[in-house]
């Protein structure tokens, strides 16, 4: 289905990243709970992903698991915040401004040091 959720397909997965950039925080929770829990990375490219998608629950959720507040992923020199940012969710923004988030930029600019 072009622009919109695909149907569901027998065996079709929702990644956890998937979960927190669509809102779904009962996935994300079941995934977090699981007999497997997600990897550091996970959490932060999920958490990531909440924040691109303005969804300030799951982000929530994932920065209580440990996620990193200015982790750059690899596919975009972006923040979280900057994600947040660029979607309009100024709630998200303020909460996460308020963790001590940064824009990418501002993180460039940081001394040297140990990766945040």
């Amino acid at each position: 289905m072009a622009g919109g959720v695909p149907a569901r397909r027998p065996g079709a997965r929702t990644t956890l990243t998937d979960a927190a950039t669509l809102g779904l925080l009962d996935r994300v929770e079941r995934a977090c709970t699981g007999v497997v829990p997600p990897s550091a990375d996970e959490i932060d490219v999920a958490f990531w992903g909440a924040c691109h998608g303005g969804r300030q629950s799951c982000a929530g959720y994932l920065w209580e698991r440990g996620a990193r507040l200015n982790w750059i992923p690899p596919w975009e020199h972006r923040t979280a915040l900057d994600a947040a940012v660029r979607r309009g969710a100024t709630e998200l923004v303020v909460w996460l401004r308020a963790l001590g988030g940064v824009t990418a930029a501002e993180r460039d600019r940081q001394p040297p040091g140990p990766a945040p």
